[in-house]
C-alpha cells in the first residue's frame, strides 16, 4: 500500500512539473510587463501527460511529447519510469 501511494505521488509530481514548465519559459519582451513566448521557446518545449501507475505498482507510464521542427508537427513517445530507481525506458510504438 505504501509503494502504491509513493507511485501515485510520483505520478502527480511528474504532472505538476510538466504543467509548470511553460510558465518557466516565459520571457519579458519589453517594459510593458506583458510576457510573451517566442517561437523558438515554443518549439523547444516538451510536454508530459497522462501519467498512469502500472497494475503491479512498480512503474509509472506517461506520454512525452515535443514538436518536430522539420516536419512541423507534434511527436509523442510513451515512456516508463521506476520511481524507486529513477530508471526510465521508452516503450516501442506498434505502428
Amino acid at each position: 500500500m505504501f509503494e502504491r501511494t509513493l507511485l501515485r505521488r510520483a505520478a502527480w509530481g511528474v504532472a505538476v512539473v510538466a504543467m509548470a514548465t511553460p510558465s518557466l519559459a516565459l520571457a519579458q519582451s519589453d517594459d510593458s510587463g506583458i510576457k510573451k513566448v517566442s517561437l523558438e521557446m515554443y518549439l523547444d518545449q516538451e510536454t508530459v501527460s497522462n501519467p498512469r501507475i502500472a497494475p503491479d505498482g512498480q512503474r509509472i507510464v506517461y506520454a512525452r511529447g515535443w514538436i518536430d521542427k522539420m516536419n512541423d508537427r507534434r511527436q509523442p513517445i510513451t515512456r516508463t519510469v521506476a520511481p524507486a530507481s529513477s530508471e526510465e525506458a521508452e516503450i516501442a510504438d506498434r505502428a
